[in-house]
């Protein structure tokens, strides 16, 4: 049984791609360095603004694609 593609690309750590720095924003959100949009929040305000605040986190789903 042969490996697919894909997967031996995954197991050599993508040895042909190149990095692209603006598609970093999730790991800069992470790190702290970035804000989400539309809210304009960093990850540790958005975590102590809406922790617990189920009413907000049911109604804006903007933060989700940051998470």
């Amino acid at each position: 049984m042969s490996i697919p593609q894909d997967v031996q690309e995954f197991l050599l750590g993508y040895p042909h791609s190149v990095d692209k720095p603006t598609k970093n924003k999730n790991l800069r959100f992470y790190q702290g360095q970035e804000r989400c949009q539309p809210d304009n929040l960093l990850i540790d305000e958005l975590l102590e603004q809406w922790n617990d605040d189920f009413e907000t986190l049911e109604y804006e789903h903007g933060f989700i694609q940051w998470l």
